[in-house]
């Protein structure tokens, strides 16, 4: 949500700044700030590692390897609405 509000934000200054009704120092005062508000994060855990002398690690999980076979698929030629829009005399009213 806060990203949406972010770009919708961005764009409504965009569009203040080319009609002219806002300074262009405000304008990047506000793009700045969705900068600063979505860095947060990598900027604390950057000045945390700095302060623990630690490097800022980032874990990879990989994916699990014994995944059981799937099921059979159906031939590629299957259509399973083939006969629904074939003409039956049989159900007449």
């Amino acid at each position: 949500m806060a990203t949406g509000l972010a770009i919708m934000a961005v764009a409504f200054i965009g569009f203040t700044m080319l009609s002219g009704r806002l300074a262009i120092r405000d304008g990047i005062r506000v793009i700045i700030g969705c900068f600063v508000l979505f860095g947060a994060s990598y900027v604390a855990s950057s000045l945390s590692a700095l302060a623990y002398g630690g490097t800022r690690t980032q874990t990879i999980v990989a994916p699990p390897t014994d995944l059981a076979p799937r099921a059979e698929l159906p031939p590629a030629d299957y259509d399973p609405y083939a006969g629904a829009s074939l003409r039956n005399d049989s159900n007449q009213f």
